[in-house]
């Protein structure tokens, strides 16, 4: 959820809509399933349309980095088109070896910052999803690339971003939120713990090449059609409300009711979580003259209606990590 002062716009609308059932739409489907997110009621055209979404960016070094003795050939940008779900350690060689020679020999490790409209620069996180990242930070206004610029010295704290030092740091960090999203989902995290090697390896290698066919045969053996779903398992991101709670995942456990007379929307799960947030957002929506600031509700890019089910985005929204974010 993104909030800015009305001359900013804060988010990328140039994904194509998708059309979401409303709850009314979703209740006889609901009851005729187990909720689980691999079920026959999901589209498996439409989820792995999602779940390819691309981001385009262009890449320039920061300029104070650049060695003295390249400055007659100055490095030239790259523009690369980077997956949504994967992230950003796992695309970067390609930037790392365009600007290696031209960085300085003793290297932080290379890190990425955004520079908005006001002049901010943000150090990106790694550790959330490429797409989540751009629908936080870019600015549609800007055209639909979004540049970055490229550090190797001067690596934030701990705080800031996490040390990523190889992909075997990824990995842990993956499959550690991976569990998270499964132990909210089922209050264990079984389906995992009994993957053999060989299915570990098989997703992980769907995440690194952002691959859906390597990737949908072992997240089925996560979220099999028996599991039935305890709990929705998402985070919500905030930005441009509070620096103390921005960025700061937001996790509150949902109960799946199978007795529900209509599915949880999207407005009624967000309002029982981050209520006041919600209100402004409501206010926003209803008189948006009448206050000083935009809002907006982001999933892969796209505006999401508040009534949407909940559990129509879990099956076909989610990132790799199994979070709806």
């Amino acid at each position: 959820i993104s909030q800015s002062i009305k001359s900013v716009k804060m988010a990328d609308t140039n994904t194509t809509t998708v059309m979401s059932p409303s709850a009314s739409q979703t209740t006889e489907q609901a009851s005729k399933t187990n909720l689980s997110p691999v079920s026959s009621s999901i589209n498996l055209e439409l989820r792995e349309k999602i779940w390819k979404g691309c981001v385009p960016c262009l890449f320039s070094m920061e300029a104070n980095e650049i060695m003295s003795a390249s400055f007659h050939k100055h490095p030239i940008s790259i523009f690369l088109l980077l997956p949504r779900i994967s992230y950003l350690p796992l695309v970067s060689d390609k930037v790392h070896n365009h600007f290696a020679s031209f960085a300085p020999a003793l290297s932080d490790g290379m890190w990425f910052e955004f520079h908005d409209r006001t002049g901010t620069k943000h150090a990106l996180k790694w550790n959330f999803p490429i797409g989540v990242l751009y629908d936080l930070y870019h600015d549609n206004e800007d055209g639909p690339v979004w540049k970055l610029t490229v550090h190797f010295q001067s690596y934030p704290s701990e705080d800031v971003i996490m040390q990523c030092n190889n992909i075997n740091v990824v990995k842990k960090c993956f499959f550690n939120c991976l569990k998270q999203s499964v132990f909210l989902a089922y209050n264990s995290i079984s389906t995992i713990s009994t993957l053999t090697k060989n299915d570990q390896d098989t997703l992980w290698n769907g995440v690194k090449k952002a691959d859906y066919n390597n990737y949908f045969p072992a997240y089925q053996s996560i979220f099999g059609r028996s599991q039935k779903l305890r709990r929705y398992p998402f985070r919500i991101l905030l930005r441009g409300l509070q620096a103390d709670i921005d960025l700061v995942p937001i996790q509150r456990p949902i109960e799946v009711s199978a007795s529900d007379d209509n599915a949880l929307t999207l407005q009624q799960s967000l309002r029982g979580i981050i209520p006041g947030v919600m209100k402004m957002y409501e206010c926003f929506c209803e008189k948006p003259n009448e206050v000083d600031y935009t809002m907006s509700i982001i999933v892969h890019g796209m505006r999401v209606p508040v009534d949407t089910p909940l559990i129509w985005l879990i099956r076909h929204a989610t990132y790799a990590d199994c979070f709806l974010y």
